[in-house]
């Protein structure tokens, strides 16, 4: 005897619900861009990815100082990353884009850090070292520290632009295109 119920009836088309999802993932990055708009520090999102960021130097730390000081940055970037991936590989593109604004929102977020590398106003977790302090420093770029973050600044909104965009056009109808016909 078969135990498999059969499977149930589509209650809503999947052209519907794609444009459902549209307008979902496109509010949802506009919600997440008018809070990155308003401050450098989106609550719960950027309070987990600050715990991301400090095991980041935990795990990596297994691999010596110096990926350790790196470890927090790079582990904030894995997690959008695996969503990211994960999502894709089960083609899931609305969801996909939501990993990727995730990536996106960890720029600014990394980029604000960046720009206290000089100033050291920001307070840091159980007072440590300043991360981008000790980066910039090995890399000669410490008195860049505003500007590389005016350029990661960009970067990140030219994402979401692009990234809005791309879902924006998802679903739309493709422009006819003249003089081209299918073969009969």
């Amino acid at each position: 005897m078969n135990s498999r119920l059969p499977p149930l009836p589509e209650l809503i088309p999947d052209a519907a619900r794609a444009g459902q999802h549209r307008k979902a993932c496109l509010m949802a990055l506009a919600a997440l861009a008018l809070a990155m708009w308003f401050t450098d520090f989106v609550p719960v999102l950027d309070h987990f990815n600050l715990a991301i960021h400090e095991s980041g130097h935990l795990i990596f730390a297994i691999l010596g100082d110096t990926m350790s000081l790196y470890g927090g940055t790079l582990m904030q970037f894995v997690f959008p990353v695996a969503v990211t991936l994960h999502f894709h590989r089960l083609q899931q593109p609305f969801s996909a884009v939501i990993g990727i604004a995730w990536g996106l929102e960890n720029v600014q977020y990394m980029a604000h850090y960046m720009a206290d590398a000089r100033a050291q106003i920001l307070p840091l977790v159980g007072g440590g070292e300043h991360d981008w302090f000790n980066i910039l420093s090995r890399w000669g770029l410490l008195n860049w520290d505003t500007r590389l973050a005016t350029l990661l600044n960009l970067l990140n909104w030219i994402g979401m632009v692009a990234l809005a965009w791309w879902v924006w056009q998802q679903g739309r109808p493709m422009p006819r295109r003249r003089g081209i016909r299918a073969n009969s």
